[in-house]
């Protein structure tokens, strides 16, 4: 007894409707994946759900049924763990079991009558592998697929290993030059090794943001500790300030400021509109501490405009701060070009180094009307970490995060300063994902193509959560929805810094198209 997997299209419902019962009659258990009417489908879809079946090692065997058997094997072979063949004859059933360990029969049933199909099919399951000389041959057959037939998936449900994350909007995968240097001998933060990476790193950052005088600030902390360090530095209790927000981390800047105690205009857009700039005028006067925006708004995709918000910022007097913790070495963000005050970022996107350390740069226009007040906070005191600077300009405040520190110095060596290298994998991404059926979230009058990061509605027979783990068991990490989008969309980014031939793109495209094909459909 053996257990087999059956699938056709219409075309070959009825010989494999035969078959499963011819199966079942001979003690063998048939799981019958469909389709289970002569009404007109594509077969890629039923050969996929059979194929996942011999792929998670539920069962040894396939048998895929259409109107010739060479369309359900092309479909099949696109999958690694399988080896599909088209059987014409019992002879040829037993060789390609025999010689080449075959574990799909492809039948078709415009070209193979019931009778000999049967015969076929028996043959084929009684037929065993002969290995020996032939061992090699499927071995390189094997490797072509990049996995043993029927064997685990790339990564083991057993959290032995990571899931790729090349294509999470944060963190970033790093290269293996910037994970060495996390393993190197940590040198004291007051030496003039530490000194020389870290004066290195800064001005680096001065040329990729166009910052000229201000200050350049390193800390140990996220993105989000950045966004609060300017509320504790530009802001007293009870001052007011103005959020524009289209997006979770929009939101979540109103959230901040109200946390701790600031009087918050918060001017909302809907998460597929732009940001409402034509409101800000009006709420701009001299009581307004600062205003506040993110870049690339991480939760859709969504480019805000930088420079029209800054034109009135501006003409008010007001500075501008910019959370461009996603934006910052992938698109250009500039204050001699964009006209912000204030810039926060981080370093595990698009700066392709390991979470951590954070980035918190301001003109000198600020810091002297930030100067005169003290900071709110000890921690994130601006006025301490100028001060420590003024001492020695290579020194962090507080004892930093050294390793890190050091990778990001491996990392800066191939930031691209025009931020423009990867705009064409980006557009392949989303070109290659809406192929598949993904409907962008953002509408074609918002959408950046040239974003790193886009969100993507699933198809209708698909879930997000179902994609989701799919691409798990296929090794990569796929990034869900925030907030209450978590059930609605799916996010994919490209901030890889290394993809020769785009090789990695088009295995997550593959295993994305796997993963849509090979999925039941909604019954």
């Amino acid at each position: 007894m053996s257990r087999v997997a059956f699938a056709s299209d219409h075309i070959g419902y009825d010989l494999k409707t035969a078959l499963v019962d011819w199966a079942r009659r001979n003690a063998h258990v048939a799981d019958d994946h469909g389709t289970h009417s002569a009404d007109r489908v594509d077969y890629p879809r039923y050969a996929a759900r059979a194929v996942r079946d011999l792929a998670a090692g539920r069962c040894r065997t396939a048998v895929l049924v259409c109107g010739s058997g060479v369309g359900m094997a092309i479909a099949a072979n696109r999958f690694p763990a399988a080896r599909a063949v088209v059987g014409h004859s019992v002879e040829e059933a037993v060789v390609a079991r025999g010689h080449n360990d075959a574990n799909v029969l492809c039948l078709g049933s415009r070209v193979t009558s019931q009778g000999d199909a049967i015969k076929i099919l028996a043959a084929f399951l009684d037929a065993p592998y002969e290995g020996g000389r032939h061992r090699g041959r499927v071995a390189q057959l094997t490797a072509l697929g990049g996995r043993a037939a029927g064997s685990a998936p790339a990564v083991p449900r057993t959290g032995s290993e990571p899931l790729a994350i090349d294509f999470a909007p944060g963190p970033t995968a790093v290269d293996g030059g910037v994970l060495a240097a996390l393993a190197r001998p940590v040198p004291h933060h007051k030496s003039a090794e530490f000194a020389a990476m870290l004066e290195t790193v800064t001005g680096r950052l001065r040329r990729m943001t166009g910052l000229t005088g201000g200050h350049m600030l390193l800390m140990s902390a996220a993105g989000t500790g950045g966004v609060e360090s300017a509320c504790w530095n530009l802001c007293a209790h009870g001052d007011r300030v103005v959020v524009l927000t289209n997006g979770h981390f929009g939101d979540r800047i109103v959230a901040m400021a109200r946390a701790q105690g600031l009087s918050v205009e918060a001017i909302e857009s809907a998460w597929t509109r732009p940001l409402a700039i034509d409101r800000l005028t009006a709420c701009l006067d001299e009581g307004v501490a600062a205003v506040f925006m993110v870049h690339l708004e991480t939760s859709t995709g969504q480019v805000n405009d930088v420079r029209a918000v800054a034109e009135v910022t501006r003409r008010a007097g007001v500075p501008l701060v910019v959370d461009a913790v996603s934006s910052l070495g992938a698109l250009p963000v500039s204050f001699a070009e964009h006209g912000f005050d204030v810039l926060v970022s981080s370093t595990q996107k698009g700066l392709a180094a390991p979470p951590g350390v954070g980035i918190v740069a301001f003109t000198d226009e600020v810091w002297r009307r930030a100067a005169h007040r003290r900071s709110r906070s000890l921690y994130f005191s601006w006025e301490r970490a100028v001060r420590a600077e003024s001492r020695d300009p290579a020194e962090m405040l507080w004892t930093p995060p050294i390793p890190l520190v050091a990778a990001v110095h491996a990392a800066s060596a191939h930031w691209d300063l025009g931020a423009t290298h990867a705009a064409g994998r980006r557009r392949r991404l989303l070109s290659g994902m809406r192929a598949l059926g993904f409907g962008s979230y953002l509408p074609e009058s918002v959408l950046c193509a040239e974003s790193p990061i886009h969100a993507f509605r699933t198809p209708p027979h698909l879930t997000a959560r179902e994609f989701r783990a799919a691409m798990a068991e296929a090794g990569w990490f796929v990034a869900g929805g925030l907030g209450e989008l978590s059930e609605e969309m799916i996010r994919v980014a490209s901030y890889y810094p290394a993809d020769p031939g785009e090789r990695r793109l088009a295995m997550f495209l593959r295993d994305a198209g796997n993963c849509v094909i090979g999925h039941p459909d909604v019954r």
